[in-house]
């Protein structure tokens, strides 16, 4: 249910001549103004819609003119939408104002204050003197030093005076202590008429900004009150999604924490407004392109050269033909909507669970979209061949009530920052992996057994090499040990694989047997990834030994 702190129908409906700018000045009557609030933002990847609320009533006519005043330049009057329940909407327009930053009503009231603020000053910059001279007077006392008491006679009084030191010294702190207040709120005070000058400034000039301005005209029944909704869409809003994964030693559970990004540069604050994210992009529209004809036609490539050749420099200076390239950049921006909506499985939109602000400005407001504890099946990967390092991973399943976007995620392993990766889109129930930074407690060495040249077959006709490497892991206090007090990790090599059938490459040994795991197939059949599901014993150790032969004609050489 919607909210709105209503105002009392006399106010909500004040005369625009009340204001210093006239809404109309072609206009013999004014429209009454309507006091409207924020009540939600849906936020999309690049614009926002904004949906405004406000009470109105016809008190003593069927017909009413009203106006929803000082909207932002960013709106877009095309969009711009009124919906009013026991009312009938006869009509709707937009028009463009110019507002001055300061009506001549204001600008006579700031300057009735400089003159206030330069007396109050003045009056100040005189205590301040005073409290100088006062500090002064005792600073001077103190380079004296205190009358001494065979100097001082026999004058009860001098001679208290005299042996007064710390009560010149108590004088003169308290005197310090008036300067300074005193000079703090001459500093406050000139602070405060800098401000005030220059505004002033700012509307003696004549400066100013443009405004819209949302008139319209409702018709219904004599002394009927009901609730105004006045919709449009603006340009400078847009949202991004982010992500904490926080995972302990344990590596049963990874805490996900999706927050939101949200920046708005539109002109207007949304001051406690229902927030929603949506991933629909109003921007693209929503007619589907239309496929047109395809045609073909043949072209001689060797009076293409001749043609190239007899204007070699011209396709550098001369501009590309628009019609020519229109196809290909629709085409592109075909792509690239296809494909943002296969990531999301179509649009969707998120309620942020309690109402936000998000003031209009160029840094980031960041709301929380929602808290989430996946279950996790912890796992070791590597690539010996590329990287040194053992790496941590967590298999899950999206147990969480929302589809995940495309996004960085920031990861923390018991109380440590580990690094930044990239969340992919993940839809709900569907299975992923999160990567939790590298695990120290897991090392492994590479060696090198082989790597030699020959050949084979009749008379040496064919030339091989032979390669092949083991691998060692160590296990030292790693996490994630399964209750049999090992560690599990995926270690992966490359089989080379030819794309000239003269070119053999066969796997030679592999000790201990490749993983015959479903995950694992495609990647061996369209790219030779071969992986070794490997136990690492706690506090001992584990081996691989693996190579492969290649062989080719005697006469050739491999090109890598």
């Amino acid at each position: 249910m919607r909210t709105l702190f209503l105002l009392p129908l006399a106010a909500a409906l004040l005369p625009a001549a009340l204001f210093a700018e006239p809404l109309d000045p072609n206009s013999s009557a004014d429209p009454a103004v309507l006091h409207s609030e924020i009540d939600s933002v849906t936020v999309y990847p690049s614009s926002a819609l904004v949906t405004r609320l406000a009470p109105v009533d016809l008190p003593g006519a069927q017909v009413g003119e009203f106006v929803f005043p000082g909207l932002p330049m960013s709106l877009d009057p095309e969009t711009v939408r009124v919906r009013a329940e026991g009312f009938e909407v006869m009509g709707v327009e937009t028009r463009q104002r110019f507002v001055k930053e300061l009506p001549s009503e204001r600008l006579a009231e700031l300057k009735a204050k400089e003159t206030v603020l330069v007396s109050e000053l003045g009056l100040l910059q005189m205590s301040l003197a005073s409290a100088g001279e006062n500090a002064d007077y005792f600073a001077e006392l103190l380079k004296k030093g205190p009358v001494k008491k065979e100097e001082a006679g026999k004058d009860g009084e001098t001679e208290t005076w005299a042996r007064g030191s710390e009560f010149l010294l108590k004088g003169y702190r308290e005197a310090l202590g008036a300067k300074r207040a005193v000079k703090d709120d001459v500093d406050a005070k000139a602070e405060q008429l800098k401000e005030l000058r220059s505004e002033i400034a700012s509307g003696a000039d004549g400066r100013g900004h443009q405004v819209r301005d949302v008139f319209l005209t409702l018709e219904g029944p004599a002394g009927r009150a009901g609730e105004l909704e006045l919709s449009y869409l603006v340009r400078g809003a847009s949202w991004a999604p982010s992500y904490d994964l926080r995972a302990d030693r344990k590596l049963d559970l990874v805490e996900l924490v999706y927050r939101a990004g949200v920046i708005q540069t539109t002109g207007e604050d949304w001051n406690d407004v229902e927030l929603l994210l949506s991933t629909a992009n109003p921007e693209v529209g929503a007619e589907a392109p239309a496929l047109g004809a395809l045609w073909l036609s043949l072209w001689d490539p060797e009076a293409g050269r001749r043609s190239r050749k007899a204007y070699r420099g011209f396709a550098d200076e001369a501009p590309a033909d628009a019609a020519s390239m229109a196809p290909m950049e629709q085409a592109a921006q075909s792509d690239d909507y296809f494909a943002s909506v296969l990531e999301g499985a179509g649009s969707l939109r998120y309620r942020v669970a309690r109402r936000e602000s998000v003031p209009s400005r160029s840094d980031k407001s960041t709301v929380l979209v929602g808290r989430s504890r996946l279950a996790v099946e912890a796992e070791h990967y590597c690539v010996p061949a590329q990287d040194e390092n053992v790496w941590l991973r967590g298999r899950t399943t999206n147990t969480s009530p929302w589809v995940m976007l495309p996004g960085p995620a920031a990861v923390y392993f018991g109380g440590d920052f580990v690094g930044r990766t990239n969340m992919d889109s993940v839809r709900l129930g569907e299975d992923f992996e999160l990567d939790l930074g590298l695990d120290p407690g897991l090392t492994f060495e590479r060696i090198e057994l082989e790597k030699t040249a020959g050949s084979s077959g009749f008379f040496g006709s064919r030339a091989t090499e032979t390669h092949s490497w083991r691998l060692v892991f160590k296990a030292r206090n790693a996490v994630g040990m399964l209750p049999n007090g090992t560690v599990p990790v995926f270690v992966q090599g490359v089989l080379p694989r030819s794309s000239d059938e003269r070119l053999e490459v066969d796997l030679d040994h592999a000790v201990p047997p490749l993983s015959k795991a479903e995950r694992w197939k495609k990647a061996r059949a369209d790219e030779g990834i071969l992986t070794w599901d490997l136990r690492v014993p706690r506090d001992g150790e584990a081996t691989i030994e693996w190579g492969f032969e290649l062989s080719f004609p005697e006469d050739m050489e491999i090109s890598r």
